[in-house]
């Protein structure tokens, strides 16, 4: 019975905290969503600009409404415009980090060419010497075997 109990509620722990997920994967949340529907008309405009308004005549209740407005509008244009910046400056961003990238790269490319060459120079040098060395125990086998018959 101890054992079902607690099956229970290492299930329940499990399974609860699943469904709170406001969305699945890379789609936009619940709240990014509101964010993008909301508009000046939205409640809690509405509740400021009428306790910004109470008790005024219909003139500076329209004049204070504009006046809230506009401020809205041009925070709403300072987050646009900010947040425009920040992507360029992302971009701007990710390329140099691509460029930095790319001359690394050749620049690995290049290490690995100059040093390939120079181990094929140090073959050619080792083959070089190896084929003089071949050539000179040759010479001094014919010498030797030169003298050798001088001798007799």
């Amino acid at each position: 019975m101890k054992k079902i109990i607690l099956i229970l509620i290492m299930l329940s722990l499990v399974l609860i905290p699943s469904v709170s997920f406001a969305a699945k994967g890379t789609e936009k949340g619940a709240s990014e969503q509101a964010y993008k529907h909301a508009s000046d008309q939205a409640v809690f405009n509405r509740v400021g600009d009428w306790f910004a308004t109470l008790g005024k005549n219909k003139e500076e209740k329209e004049k204070i409404i504009a006046e809230r407005k506009a401020k809205r509008e041009a925070e709403r244009i300072r987050k646009q415009s900010e947040k425009q910046v920040e992507g360029i400056k992302q971009n701007s961003e990710n390329q140099s980090q691509e460029v930095s990238r790319i001359r690394n790269r050749e620049r690995e490319q290049i290490e690995t060419q100059e040093m390939q060459q120079a181990q094929e120079m140090q073959m050619m040098q080792k083959t070089k010497s190896s084929k003089m060395m071949q050539s000179s125990g040759e010479g001094m086998q014919k010498s030797m075997s030169g003298m050798g018959r001088m001798g007799k």
